[in-house]
């Protein structure tokens, strides 16, 4: 919710997928973000092949992922990354614990 939006506030559908292959059958799940929110849902009812941990790519986010990103609850905004031609470029770094703070100080 924190870190996108769209889905929690208007339904967007983003297509999840995990980042390694894995031998696992497809499974249902509801992929959830990190807020004590009722409606911090990145994806409901899911087929991913994966388990717990797995690391996940939320796709085709857009300019509207970073725009609409907040510090809610004194998380940091996470890094982003864009793929362009196979080639994986990190476009925004993760916030740090200092940059927050020194937000939120008046």
């Amino acid at each position: 919710m924190s870190e996108l939006m769209r889905p929690p506030l208007y339904g967007a559908y983003h297509e999840i997928t995990p980042t390694r292959k894995s031998e696992m059958p497809n499974k249902v799940y509801d992929v959830v973000g990190p807020v004590c929110e009722s409606s911090d849902f990145i994806g409901k009812e899911r087929k991913l092949n994966c388990k717990s941990g797995d690391l996940l790519v939320i796709q085709d986010v857009g300019a509207y992922g970073s725009v609409l990103s907040s510090n809610y609850n004194t998380r940091p905004r996470p890094a982003e990354y864009m793929i362009s031609n196979s080639e994986i470029k990190l476009i925004r770094s993760s916030d740090t614990l200092d940059q927050i703070i020194e937000n939120e100080s008046c």
